[in-house]
């Protein structure tokens, strides 16, 4: 029998989705008019086709709830291919019953959950890791479930840092567009009336006018050339070097490297504890984490902490190394390895690592407010003084 993801009517005229196994297409497509569906499309889940997802990716918060869903019914006592079928049922979109389905035909063709993950190609490294390490143990609906975790976790920490920076987006947007607006409409007029004054206008006032006409002239091929640049930009970035240099330059930056230096930190420890819970041999979990990092400076100096590991070195050791780590995580880094409870040492330290960053955050942002509503204040009183100048000067000539 081969998996069919299908796409069907109901009597009330509601679109559904899903994945049904049959021996062909004709089949299927009776089985869903048993079943009272008008099948609309039904199409193969075959081997080749799992390959065609492209990168597209998965989003992290519906992965979580497939993660969180899939551990519930495993826990249950159902099989994972009766899982995994159950939870294509109720998705609503078009990529994750194709992405189930893919899983499922794998599964009954005697592969196993990790390699029918990793098969996708859409799943990340760490997460198929976790599933192999559960699978292996015996334990696939615990390891689910601290891959659940874990992926929770991650996602309100990404919430909390993007709801903490959408004040100062905001607020730089807004004060671009007025001051753009400003020397593109606004000055211009200005500028007609001191030229008609022919007389020699104060630096600041000439320095506005020549902005002014320089985006009243020009501001559609700046605003062409903009494109342009950002995908010359990205393009330069893709380039190890240059990435290598930016990232660098970025860890160097005061507060703001700081915080990312804690971020990537605090991610590494939480994906390393766990790996180390669901099972994963210590180098192994440690080469997964590294590359969950997004730091690719820190990923190459944490790749190296893994290779003193697998020496024989201490974790705390390799760790230290690096230079990323507080002395707190550190501490309990080693107090884990002395205990035997690694695990719970680490995932320990990210939470401490965690709450440092909403610190650090709280304080970079405390800085950074002001600095702007400073910074928009200053750009405001710089065009009220180049238009108002010219206008005392008039004022004392007439007096």
């Amino acid at each position: 029998m081969a998996a069919f993801s299908y796409l069907a009517v109901d009597a009330g005229g509601r679109r559904r989705r899903g994945v049904m196994q049959a021996e062909s297409r004709r089949a299927c497509r009776q089985a869903l008019r048993r079943e009272g569906l008008f099948p609309l499309e039904v199409r193969e889940v075959a081997r080749r086709e799992r390959r065609r997802f492209g990168r597209r990716g998965l989003s992290s918060a519906t992965l979580a709830v497939v993660t969180r869903q899939l551990a519930l019914l495993v826990g249950s006592g159902s099989t994972v291919e009766e899982s995994v079928a159950a939870i294509a049922a109720e998705m609503d979109d078009r990529l994750w019953p194709r992405v189930l389905g893919a899983v499922r035909s794998s599964l009954l063709e005697g592969r196993s959950l990790a390699d029918a993950l990793e098969e996708t190609g859409l799943f990340p490294p760490v997460y198929v890791a976790g599933v192999r390490a559960g699978e292996a143990g015996g334990s696939l609906g615990e390891s689910l479930e601290i891959l659940a975790d874990h992926l929770e976790a991650g996602i309100a920490l990404k919430n909390r840092l993007t709801a903490a920076m959408v004040y100062p987006l905001i607020l730089v947007l807004v004060s671009v567009g007025v001051v753009v607006f400003l020397l593109a409409r606004v000055v211009p007029q200005v500028a007609g009336i001191f030229k008609g004054l022919h007389r020699e206008l104060p630096p600041l006032t000439r320095a506005l006018m020549a902005v002014g006409d320089l985006l009243a002239g020009h501001g559609v091929a700046l605003l062409l050339a903009a494109p342009v640049l950002a995908v010359a930009a990205a393009a330069l970035v893709r380039l190890r070097p240059v990435r290598f240099f930016l990232h660098s330059f970025v860890l160097r930056l005061p507060l703001f490297g700081n915080l990312v230096r804690k971020v990537n930190s605090g991610r590494y420890l939480r994906t390393l504890g766990m790996l180390v819970k669901s099972g994963v041999p210590l180098y192994e979990a440690m080469s997964s984490a590294a590359a969950a990092v997004k730091n690719p400076l820190m990923t190459a100096r944490l790749g190296e902490a893994a290779v003193r590991v697998r020496e024989g070195g201490s974790l705390r050791d390799g760790l230290a190394a690096s230079g990323f780590f507080t002395a707190t995580s550190l501490q309990l880094v080693a107090a884990g390895e002395r205990s035997g409870e690694l695990d719970r040492m680490l995932l320990a330290a990210a939470k401490g690592v965690e709450l440092d960053v909403e610190r650090s955050l709280a304080m970079m942002m405390a800085v950074v407010e002001p600095a702007l509503i400073l910074a928009v204040g200053g750009l405001v009183l710089f065009i009220v003084l180049a238009v108002m100048l010219p206008v005392f000067d008039l004022n004392r000539m007439i007096g």
